[in-house]
């Protein structure tokens, strides 16, 4: 039987570091960047939000989470009615031109470019 030569390679353990911390700066610059594509969808849907007493405008958050599949963001209404509102039909008179329903989903809609622009820039 033949002797097969095996070859040892070393520095491993150096490159696994680096790839470690590189993926770290990844995700770390990944969960800023869907932060501030949250602030944008929010900003945007406050201000299509309709307005009375001004309580569901000011109930809007964004939270960063760390999802099973990676970094993701919620954006929401805490105001109990905000889903009410949100489902409401066009035709209903909303009291300041410019808001109405689906205003979560329209900013969503309209911030699209702009986040792909945020989420797809190059990471340094």
């Amino acid at each position: 039987m033949a002797m097969k030569k095996v070859s040892v390679v070393s520095g491993t353990d150096k490159v696994l570091r680096n790839v470690n911390k590189e993926v770290k700066k990844i995700l770390i610059v990944s969960k800023r960047r869907l932060y501030a594509c949250g602030l944008l969808v929010k900003n945007r849907s406050v201000k299509l939000t309709p307005i009375k007493t001004g309580n569901l405008r000011g109930s809007a958050y964004v939270i960063p989470l760390d999802s099973p599949l990676g970094p993701a963001v919620e954006i929401g209404y805490t105001a109990f009615y905000a889903p009410y509102v949100h489902e409401m039909p066009f035709s209903y008179h909303f009291t300041k031109t410019g808001t109405g329903p689906k205003f979560l989903e329209r900013a969503l809609r309209d911030s699209a470019k702009e986040i792909k622009s945020i989420l797809s820039a190059e990471i340094l």
